[in-house]
């Protein structure tokens, strides 16, 4: 989805101004503050936000709630009922499980219940989460490489690097 023009240039505008003023932003400090511009300048269709963009906002923020809740431990009753018949590794090992597990990836995934998955099911999540942890840690890569560069060659930052090469 592409934002309208006006909007893209206020939320750059607003990204350079709060660093300019705090030398850093958050995604929250900024998604705070255009919010609060588009609010005291004329509403969303004021900066070419559609009816349809709104309701994919609202889907957006729809589909936060259901993944928080498929996130969300079990219940802690959940446990008084698991805690008479099984077996203290079993009861250990339920604390701190999700409400639901995914056992695919993407914005169609399934997910099943943790109470009801099998242990194909269970193994399917262990891929995923092993498949995205090994993402993350590649991820580490590249900026571990950055520093190492800045590091190695002198250089404060990327900036003065790409403004004539000044070492520190």
């Amino acid at each position: 989805m592409r934002v309208s023009d006006r909007l893209a240039r206020l939320v750059t505008r607003t990204i350079n101004e709060q660093h300019r003023i705090h030398g850093h932003v958050t995604r929250k400090g900024v998604t705070d503050r255009v919010v609060t511009q588009i609010s005291r300048s004329g509403g969303p269709s004021a900066f070419g936000i559609s009816q349809a963009d709104l309701l994919l906002a609202l889907r957006l923020y729809v589909g936060t709630e259901v993944l928080h809740q498929f996130k969300a431990p079990l219940p802690e009753n959940t446990y008084g009922r698991a805690l008479k018949s099984a077996p203290a590794i079993l009861v250990q090992l339920m604390h701190g499980l999700p409400n639901c597990i995914a056992i695919e990836e993407g914005a169609d995934a399934n997910w099943v219940r943790s109470l009801d998955a099998t242990s194909e099911q269970w193994q399917q999540h262990a891929d995923l989460k092993r498949h995205k942890a090994e993402q993350t840690l590649a991820a580490v890569d590249k900026p571990q490489d950055v520093a190492r560069y800045l590091a190695e060659y002198g250089f404060r930052c990327l900036a003065d690097l790409l403004n004539g090469g000044t070492t520190t």
